[in-house]
């Protein structure tokens, strides 16, 4: 089954917290991410990405410098989303525990159940990964992510 992906249907008051948090987060995510990031952002757009590194690529001809350059695609990537994580990198970036809490209780809300022969199966609960469709999903991937940016 590692090929399906499970459609998330969440509950309307979590996705009305998973709104609002997103919401509060997004203007100061900018302080908290690496200019060079671009996804999931309002005004910015892949094609920003691409300037960046065609920037970095001249200036690094101009200066006559050695670099390595590599492009990541990370396969299923809000799947492999651990929250043990993202929790503990959200402790480090100075995230309140009441955030915190939020969070935590807007990942642990995720369950699943399989759909065989037109009757749902047995219900069962995520341990990571974050939702696609949660609007909170995206914010908290380019959080993950971050650390990336720094090597």
């Amino acid at each position: 089954m590692g090929h399906f992906r499970p459609i998330s249907l969440i509950h309307s008051v979590t996705k009305l917290i998973a709104k609002v948090l997103s919401m509060r987060l997004a203007p100061k995510l900018k302080d908290l991410i690496s200019p060079a990031q671009t996804a999931f952002q309002k005004g910015k757009c892949i094609h920003d990405s691409y300037q960046y590194v065609q920037g970095c690529v001249r200036a690094l001809h101009r200066d006559k410098k050695s670099a390595l350059l590599f492009k990541l695609d990370i396969a299923k990537a809000f799947d492999s989303v651990s929250w043990e994580y993202l929790m503990e990198l959200l402790q480090r970036m100075g995230f309140s525990s009441r955030w915190r809490d939020w969070i935590a209780m807007l990942l642990s809300s995720a369950s699943s159940s399989i759909l065989m022969n037109g009757e749902p199966g047995e219900k069962f609960w995520h341990r990571q990964g974050l939702r696609q469709g949660d609007p909170f999903s995206p914010l908290l991937f380019i959080i993950a992510i971050g650390p990336l940016h720094r090597l």
